[in-house]
C-alpha cells in the first residue's frame, strides 16, 4: 500500500544547491551564531531547504538529517522561549521566531519522509528488516514536534500533520514497528503516537503557563497505562475516543454521540485508567504521601498541580453538564479583563471607563459559552484569566474564566469561557491584623442553590485567614471572614468559600 505523505514541492526558481555532507555537519552546525539563534537558525533553513529537493543518495540523507537533528531540537526551544508567558495576542517578533521553528521542524520532518519513500521505491523488502524503523519514528516525532509548538501559540493544529500521524502509525503496525525502538528504552512509534492522542485529548488550549510541560512529564511516566487498540462495535463509554485515520484529526470522545459511529478499521484509545491514576494520586497527596514517593515531579504538591491533575481527570474521563442559562448564539457582547476591570465596572453602575471591543458569542458548550473578537480594543489575555461578559445595554456582568484561547494571527483571537457566576458584586478585603494593609479590591459571588453553590470570593492570589474583613457596598458595612475550602486557583486569581468569623 502506498504512502500518503505531504513532501516538498519542486521549486518554482533554482534554489541553492546544498553541499552538506555528514563529514562537514559537526563543524558547520560549530561555526553558526549560537547567541544568535534566529540567524542561526534561517541558516540551518537556508541548507536544509534545498538538501530536501534534491535528490541524493539515501544512506548521505540519513547521515545529514541524523547529523542535524540535535541541533534543531535544542534551537527550537530558544525560538519558543517567548511563548512560555502564555499571553496573547503574540507580538509579531514572538510570532517570527515560532515560524521559523515551524520551518524546521517541517524541513526535518520532510527529510525522513523523503528518506523513507526512497526506501520503499528502492529496497525489497525493507520494512521487515528494520530500515524503514527509523524515518518513521523519527518522522513521527518531527509531527509531534510541531503540534506541542502550536499548542504554545495556542493555534490551530498545522493542516496535514494528524492525516500523516495517522498513516505513518498504521504503517508501523502494518509491519511490525509500532512497539519497536531505535535503542534501549527509547521512544517507539506507538508511543509517539499514544501521547499525541493524549496531549490533544488533554484539551491544550485550555491549559494555562506551564501546563503543557506537566502533562508532557507526567505522560512520560504514566502515559503507558492508556490502551489503544481495534474500535470493535464500541458504541458509548466515558473516557473512550475513537481515531478515525482518514481524518486530519487527533479522534473524538466516543460519549459525545454526534460522532460517527466506530467502523472495523477505527481505533480505541482508553483513557479511563490514566484519569483513576490521578485520583488515586490526588487522594494520596492530600493524605500526606510525598510526590517523590508517587512518582511526580516535586511541583505536584503545588495547588497549581493539583488543579491541572483534576482538570486532566475530566478531560480524560466524564464530560461535565450544562450549570447556567446562555446567552444567544452570535449576540454582540464586551469583555472585562481582570478582577481590577471587573470591579471598576460594577463599581461604575455598569459605565465602563476605557474603551472596550467588541466581541461576537460563537458557539455554547456544556459550562460556558465561546467568543471571538470582532472589533476594537483587545487587551492581553491567557488561560486562568477571569473575565466579566456583558451585553451593552447591561449594567451585570456574567462572571467566567478563560478555559481556552485561540490565535492563529495578531488580528485573530477566540476565547472559550466557563461560567463561574450569572453575576457578582464589587468589595474590598482587607486584613485587620498586622501590618497596614491597603484594601485589595475582591467579587463576591451570589450563593446558588439551585446547584448547591455557596457564596465564594473570587480574589488575587494573596493570603486568606480569618484577620481577613470584607467592606460591602455603600455604606461600608464590614464582615469578618475567613476561607475555609479553595475551589481553584488558577495563574492569576483564586476561588475561595468562606464563613463569617464571630
Amino acid at each position: 500500500m502506498p504512502l500518503h505523505l505531504s513532501l516538498p514541492q519542486a521549486p518554482e526558481g533554482e534554489l541553492p544547491r546544498s553541499e552538506l555532507s555528514p563529514e562537514q555537519v559537526p563543524g558547520w552546525l560549530a561555526s553558526l551564531p549560537n547567541d544568535d539563534p534566529l540567524r542561526a537558525g534561517r541558516m540551518v533553513l537556508d541548507q536544509l531547504a534545498p538538501f530536501n529537493r534534491t535528490r541524493v543518495r539515501i544512506t548521505l540523507r540519513q547521515d545529514v538529517t541524523e547529523g542535524v537533528l540535535g541541533y534543531i531540537e535544542l534551537l527550537v526551544p530558544r525560538l519558543g522561549v517567548a511563548l512560555q508567558s502564555g499571553t496573547l495576542p503574540l507580538s509579531m517578533a514572538s510570532r517570527n521566531a515560532a515560524a521559523l521553528a515551524e520551518d524546521l521542524l517541517t524541513e526535518l520532518a520532510y527529510s525522513y519522509k523523503l528518506l523513507l519513500v526512497e526506501q520503499s521505491r528502492r529496497l525489497f523488502g525493507f520494512a521487515s528488516s528494520g530500515r524503514a524503523l527509523l524515518p518513521v519514528v523519527r518522522a513521527m516525532q518531527m509531527l509531534a514536534q510541531r503540534l506541542k509548538l502550536g499548542y504554545r501559540m495556542y493555534a490551530t493544529n498545522p493542516k496535514s500533520v494528524w492525516l500523516e500521524l495517522h498513516e505513518l502509525y498504521q504503517f508501523a503496525l502494518r509491519r511490525g514497528l509500532a512497539q519497536r525502538a531505535l535503542e534501549e528504552g527509547g521512544e517507539t512509534p506507538l508511543t509517539v503516537y499514544r501521547d499525541a492522542l493524549l496531549v490533544a485529548f488533554s484539551e491544550p488550549l485550555k491549559l494555562m503557563q506551564g501546563d503543557l510541560d506537566r502533562v508532557l512529564a507526567w505522560l512520560e511516566k504514566f502515559g503507558h497505562l492508556a490502551a489503544i487498540g481495534p474500535a470493535g462495535q464500541q458504541k458509548t463509554g466515558q473516557g473512550l475516543f475513537l481515531i478515525k485515520s482518514q481524518r486530519d484529526v487527533p479522534g473524538y470522545a466516543l460519549s459525545k454521540r454526534h460522532h460517527p459511529l466506530p467502523q472495523g478499521h477505527d481505533l480505541l484509545l482508553n483513557t479511563l485508567p490514566l484519569a483513576e491514576t490521578l485520583l488515586d494520586q490526588m487522594a494520596r497527596l492530600a493524605a500526606g504521601e510525598t510526590p517523590a514517593s508517587l512518582g511526580l515531579a516535586a511541583d505536584a504538591a503545588d495547588p497549581a498541580f493539583r488543579d491541572l491533575m483534576a482538570r486532566l481527570v475530566k478531560h480524560w474521563g466524564a464530560v461535565p453538564n450544562r450549570r447556567f442559562t446562555r446567552l444567544r448564539t452570535h449576540a454582540r457582547v464586551e469583555i472585562c479583563v481582570g478582577i481590577r476591570g471587573i470591579w471598576e465596572f460594577l463599581n461604575s453602575r455598569g459605565v465602563a471607563r476605557t474603551p472596550t471591543g467588541e466581541w461576537m458569542v460563537t458557539n455554547e458548550s456544556p459550562r460556558g459559552f465561546a467568543l471571538m473578537h470582532v472589533k476594537g480594543a483587545m487587551e492581553p489575555i491567557r488561560v486562568g484569566e477571569v473575565i466579566g461578559l456583558r451585553t451593552r445595554d447591561s449594567q451585570t456582568c456574567h462572571i467566567c474564566v478563560v478555559r481556552w484561547v485561540l490565535s492563529d494571527n495578531p488580528e485573530h483571537l477566540e476565547l472559550g469561557l466557563e461560567e463561574l457566576a450569572p453575576t457578582a458584586r464589587a468589595v474590598s478585603i482587607r486584613k485587620t491584623r498586622g501590618a497596614a494593609q491597603d484594601a485589595e479590591h475582591v467579587l463576591l459571588l451570589p450563593e446558588v442553590p439551585a446547584l448547591n453553590q455557596a457564596p465564594a470570593i473570587l480574589a488575587p492570589l494573596f493570603p486568606l485567614d480569618s484577620t481577613c474583613e470584607l467592606s460591602l457596598g455603600d455604606l461600608q458595612s464590614k464582615l469578618r471572614v475567613r476561607a475555609t475550602r479553595l475551589l481553584e486557583r488558577t495563574v492569576s486569581v483564586q476561588l475561595v468559600q468562606f464563613s463569617a468569623v464571630t
